[in-house]
C-alpha cells in the first residue's frame, strides 16, 4: 500500500508539472521589504504602518486572524479559488478524494517548515475539538465539514483528503481553514491555537506583536513569508463608527475596511488624499423571527409583516442607495445560484393588513394595536439601528406595537441560544466567502450541524433540498435544488430578507495596491499582502485661498494666479481642483525645495497644514493668519532624504501669518 501511494504521488506531481525541492527545517528570515524597495528605489529606515479603524474588537480579531494564518486556498476578486499553501489540486472521478500539492516555500513564524503534516494535524485537531487536546474551528461550517472527512493521507508534500461521500462545496470550505503548526501543538492542547498572544504561531504575512489598552491590536510583518510584504506593521484601532471618517480625514487612521457609514461616503470621495471604495456585498440584512413564539410562528403573520416593510426606504434613507432590496438569502450577484423569479413580498400596506386580519390578529380597540413585537438590534453599528427603527415604524403603520432594543454582542448571542419569547432580531449577515453559497444555507435546516438555526425554522423539504445541494456534484441539479429552496423560504418567511449592502471602504490613497473582493473587507491576506505606501508631500489649505506648489525647477501644480490656470507640471503630483475645499496638492516621492503659494480669494482667516512624509502621519499646524483677495502668502518647504521637512514663511506684501507658535521653522 505504501509503494502504491508513493507511485500515485509521483504521477500526481508529473500531472501537475511541478518541480518540488527538499524542504529544510528552518531558514534565515528576510527583512520586510521597504516602501522604496517595493518601488525599485533605495532602502531607508522608515517603518510603514497601516492603521485600521473599526468599532468592534471581535471583528478586528476576525480580520487579523486572516493575516496571521495561512489557508490551503484563497478567494480572489472574482470569487474564484486560487492557490495558496496548496499550489495545485485535483479531485477523483467519484468526488470523494482530493489531492493537494503543498508549496514548500511556506514557513511558520518561528522559521520551521510548513508541511502537509501540519494540514493533516489541523484537520485532526478540529475533529477532536476543544477539551480533547484539539481546537475549535473559526468558522462553525468548517467544523462540520471536517467531520465529513473519513481519513487523511500524507505522502511527501502531497495531502490526500478522503471523504465518506461526495461533498460539492468541499474546496470552498476546507480551503479557508486556518492551518496550525503540528510541531507546536503535537504534545499539548491546541485549544487556544487561534487566540492572539505571544504564543500564537501562524504562517500568514503578518504575526502577532501585541494588544494595548483599549483593545488595540498590532501585527508585524512575518519575516519568513514567501513573498515579502511592504508593510512593517498593521494596527487595529477601536473607535465609535461615527468617528472613523473624521479620524481618516485627519490622518489618525489610514483605512476603514468595511461598513463605512453611507452618509460619509460621498463626502470622503471629495476629500483630497482619500479614496472611497465600493464593491458588491454578498450578505444580507434581515428581520429574524423567534419561531418558538406563539404569534410569529404563524406563517400568515410573518407574511403580513413582510408586506408591511418598506425596503426602498431602508435602501434610500438609511443606506443612501448603497444597498439593494433583498428577497432571498442568496444575493443576486451570485447569478448561478440566485432565483430571480423568487416570490417577492413587496411593500403593500393593504395586503399586510389583510394577511394580519386573516391570521386572527385584528386591532385590539383597548390596546390600539394587534400585538406587541420587540426588535433586538446590535449596539455596534449605527446604520443597523437606524434600519431597525425604520422597520419598527413600518410595523406600527399596520398597528403592530413594535419597539427597538439595542443589545451588546454577548447579549445577542445569549438571546440566540436562550430563546426568550416575543422577539425578533434585526440581523446583518456577511454570509458567503466563495462563489458557492450552498453549505452556508445549512443554517436553515432543522438538522443544522453547527447550531445556526437560531430561530427554530423547521421544514423537511428545505432540509432535503439543502442536503441534495451539497451532496450532488451535477451543477445543473444543484442549481435547481437551490432555486426550490429559495421558493420555499419565500413562502414560509422564517426571516424577512431586507437588503443586500454594498461593501463600503475608505483609505488614505498614499497606500496602493488594495484588492477588493466582493463582501470582504480590504483586510484579508489576499487583499493586503501587496499593499505598499508611497511617500508624498501633502499640502492642505483651508480658508478663502487657492493653493499652488512650485518645485525647484519652477514647475507648478495647483492654481496659478498669474495665468488663472490650473496646472499639473510637477511629476507625480495632483491637485484637488480650483473650487475644492479644502485645497490640496500632493507630490509623490518629494525631494528638495518647494514653494507654497496661497492666493486669497476673499478676506478671512487661512489655515495651512503640511503632512510629514516620514510616515509618522502627523498633521502639523504650520500657519494661520488673515488673507485678502489677490494677496499671496508664501512658504518654503525643504523635503530631505531622511523623510523630514522644514517649513518657513517668506515675507510677502500681504498680511503676515503666525505659524508654529511663532517659531521661524518647523521640523516634522
Amino acid at each position: 500500500m505504501r509503494l502504491h501511494l508513493i507511485a500515485f504521488a509521483m504521477v500526481l506531481l508529473l500531472l501537475l508539472s511541478t518541480q518540488c525541492g527538499t524542504m529544510t527545517e528552518s531558514m534565515t528570515p528576510h527583512e520586510p521589504v521597504s516602501t522604496q524597495q517595493k518601488m525599485g528605489a533605495a532602502s531607508d529606515e522608515n517603518q510603514t504602518t497601516l492603521r485600521i479603524g473599526g468599532s468592534s474588537f471581535v471583528y478586528h480579531k476576525f480580520l487579523a486572524r486572516d493575516l496571521a494564518f495561512s489557508t490551503l486556498l484563497e478567494i480572489n476578486e472574482s470569487l474564484q479559488l486560487v492557490p495558496n499553501v496548496a499550489k495545485a489540486w485535483n479531485v477523483s472521478a467519484d468526488a470523494k478524494t482530493y489531492n493537494f500539492l503543498i508549496d514548500n516555500k511556506f514557513r511558520w513564524q518561528d522559521g520551521m517548515a510548513l508541511t502537509a503534516e501540519d494540514i493533516a494535524f489541523t484537520i485532526d485537531a478540529i475533529q477532536k475539538g476543544p477539551g480533547n487536546n484539539g481546537t475549535r474551528a473559526i468558522y462553525p461550517t468548517t467544523s462540520d465539514l471536517i467531520n465529513r472527512i473519513d481519513n487523511v493521507t500524507v505522502i511527501d508534500n502531497v495531502l490526500q483528503v478522503h471523504l465518506t461521500e461526495p461533498f460539492a462545496p468541499m474546496l470552498s470550505y476546507l480551503g479557508r481553514t486556518y492551518i496550525i503548526p503540528k510541531h507546536v501543538y503535537e504534545n499539548r492542547s491546541a485549544e487556544n491555537a487561534y487566540d492572539f498572544g505571544p504564543e500564537m504561531i501562524g504562517s500568514g504575512p503578518f504575526k502577532f506583536k501585541g494588544i494595548s489598552e483599549g483593545y488595540n491590536l498590532t501585527l508585524e510583518a512575518n519575516p519568513y513569508y514567501p513573498e515579502p510584504v511592504a508593510l512593517n506593521e498593521v494596527q487595529f484601532k477601536i473607535f465609535p463608527d461615527t468617528e472613523l471618517p473624521t479620524l481618516l480625514e485627519n490622518n489618525e487612521i489610514d483605512l476603514i475596511p468595511q461598513w463605512v457609514i453611507p452618509q460619509e461616503m460621498a463626502e470622503m470621495a471629495n476629500i483630497p488624499g482619500l479614496t472611497a471604495s465600493t464593491s458588491p456585498g454578498l450578505g444580507y440584512d434581515s428581520l429574524d423571527f423567534n419561531l418558538r413564539e406563539p404569534i410569529v410562528n404563524e406563517t400568515l403573520v410573518r407574511q403580513g409583516i413582510a408586506c408591511a416593510i418598506d425596503r426602498d426606504r431602508i435602501v434610500n434613507e438609511v443606506f443612501l442607495g448603497y444597498a439593494q432590496a433583498a428577497y432571498s438569502p442568496v444575493p443576486s450577484v451570485l447569478a448561478d445560484w440566485y432565483n430571480e423569479n423568487v416570490s417577492k413580498r413587496a411593500y403593500n400596506v393593504t395586503e399586510s393588513n389583510l394577511l394580519l386580519d386573516e391570521a386572527g390578529y385584528p386591532v385590539n380597540e383597548t390596546a390600539g394595536s394587534r400585538f406587541d413585537l420587540l426588535i433586538k438590534v446590535g449596539d455596534w453599528e449605527s446604520c443597523r439601528q437606524q434600519a431597525a427603527n425604520v422597520v419598527a415604524e413600518s410595523l406600527r403603520a399596520v398597528n403592530i406595537n413594535a419597539s427597538v432594543e439595542t443589545r451588546t454582542l454577548d447579549e445577542m448571542v445569549s438571546d440566540l441560544y436562550d430563546y426568550p419569547l416575543n422577539w425578533t432580531t434585526y440581523y446583518s449577515c456577511i454570509a458567503f466567502y466563495s462563489n458557492d453559497p450552498t453549505y452556508e444555507q445549512l443554517g436553515w435546516s432543522s438538522n443544522s450541524p453547527y447550531g445556526e438555526n437560531g430561530n427554530g425554522y423547521n421544514n423537511s423539504q428545505v432540509d432535503a433540498l439543502l442536503e441534495l445541494a451539497i451532496n450532488t456534484t451535477d451543477m445543473s441539479l444543484r442549481r435547481t435544488y437551490m432555486y426550490e429552496f429559495q421558493d420555499l423560504l419565500a413562502q414560509d418567511v422564517p426571516s424577512v430578507f431586507l437588503i443586500t449592502r454594498a461593501t463600503l471602504s475608505a483609505f488614505n490613497n498614499d497606500f496602493h495596491n488594495f484588492t477588493a473582493i466582493p463582501s470582504y473587507s480590504l483586510v484579508r491576506s489576499y487583499c493586503l499582502k501587496n499593499v505598499y505606501y508611497e511617500p508624498a508631500l501633502s499640502v492642505v489649505a483651508k480658508s478663502p485661498v487657492r493653493i499652488c506648489v512650485v518645485d525647484s525647477e519652477g514647475r507648478k501644480t495647483g492654481y496659478d494666479s498669474a495665468s488663472g490656470q490650473v496646472l499639473s507640471e510637477i511629476p507625480d503630483s495632483a491637485y484637488s481642483g480650483a473650487d475644492s475645499h479644502p485645497q490640496m496638492v500632493k507630490v509623490r516621492s518629494p525631494l528638495g525645495n518647494y514653494s507654497i503659494l496661497l492666493t486669497g480669494t476673499g478676506t478671512g482667516e487661512y489655515h495651512l497644514e503640511v503632512v510629514s512624509i516620514s510616515l509618522d502621519y502627523k498633521y502639523t499646524d504650520i500657519a494661520t493668519g488673515t488673507v485678502q483677495t489677490g494677496v499671496i502668502q508664501q512658504y518654503v518647504v525643504q523635503a530631505m532624504a531622511d523623510g523630514t521637512i522644514t517649513v518657513e514663511q517668506q515675507t510677502t506684501g500681504g498680511s503676515s501669518g503666525s505659524y508654529g507658535g511663532g517659531r521661524p521653522a518647523y521640523v516634522c
